[in-house]
């Protein structure tokens, strides 16, 4: 596909050195995408997909197929010396193709509140907001660990379940699969999902459930995480039903929100 001078092609192994390349301009040299890119560049369960100009690697991007019929955009990047070039609509146009070969019926993103650059060139392509989530984090704290007990029932519900910065469809199989994992806890009436993402270091409480009172030991659980291994941990909320909890708990509530935009293929 081509967009302008913009042409983006599937990644090969061989884009590895470009692409990091590419990579090292995002946070501040600290993406993570260094750490998942063999396995993206596997291709399975997706696509990672370069766009080049004349002949360079200049952003990346990647599709992939979380569940049944649900696709997923993340890691788009472009090299500063590149952007305002067409590149990222480029990337998503491509990805869009993509989607409807592979008979998707829907493809969500995630991005800041803040960050409107890339909430445009979702927006021109006839994505729409999906949800807003609020952003907490903590640090772990020193200290014995409340006794939690592993759920044995699944909670009911429904919309998009926050994995880090990966937004999931409501789909039992995922709860089945977490719950076998052990990263579905309880205590009392409550229960929450605790699940590490692509950096190792990073714990993020997927999803609450349950009265505030046991909410609260959950999230106290949650902060006793081993200090040599986890630098913070991170819950999103859309509707602050825990807020006080989180707050009493040590966490703080970032300014910036989380986004998140669907485009629906089926039309």
């Amino acid at each position: 596909m081509v967009e302008g001078e913009v042409k983006v092609r599937a990644a090969t192994a061989d884009d590895k050195q470009q692409i990091e390349e590419v990579s090292e301009h995002s946070w501040e040299g600290s993406d993570y995408v260094p750490r998942v890119l063999d396995s993206w560049l596997q291709n399975k369960d997706g696509e990672l997909s370069v766009a080049e100009l004349d002949g360079k690697i200049v952003g990346f991007s990647r599709l992939s197929v979380l569940c049944s019929g649900y696709g997923w955009l993340e890691g788009a990047r472009v090299h500063p010396q590149w952007r305002r070039r067409g590149v990222a609509v480029a990337l998503a146009k491509h990805h869009i193709e993509r989607g409807r070969e592979m008979g998707l019926k829907q493809l969500a993103m995630a991005t800041g509140s803040k960050n409107v650059a890339s909430q445009g060139v979702v927006l021109r392509l006839g994505f729409e907001l999906a949800g807003s989530y609020s952003i907490y984090r903590a640090e772990p704290r020193q200290g014995q660990p409340p006794r939690v007990e592993p759920v044995k029932e699944l909670p009911q519900g429904s919309g998009l379940i926050a994995a880090g910065w990966t937004f999931w469809p409501w789909n039992r199989e995922l709860l089945e699969k977490w719950q076998r994992q052990g990263k579905m806890l309880g205590y009392g009436d409550a229960g929450m999902v605790l699940h590490r993402g692509y950096r190792s270091s990073r714990v993020h409480v997927s999803m609450l459930w349950g009265p505030e009172s046991d909410v609260a030991v959950l999230l106290d659980y949650a902060r006793c995480q081993p200090t040599e291994e986890v630098e913070r941990i991170s819950h999103m909320s859309a509707d602050d039903k825990y807020k006080q909890q989180l707050l009493d708990a040590g966490f703080e509530l970032r300014e910036n929100k989380a986004v998140v935009y669907s485009l629906d293929l089926t039309g």
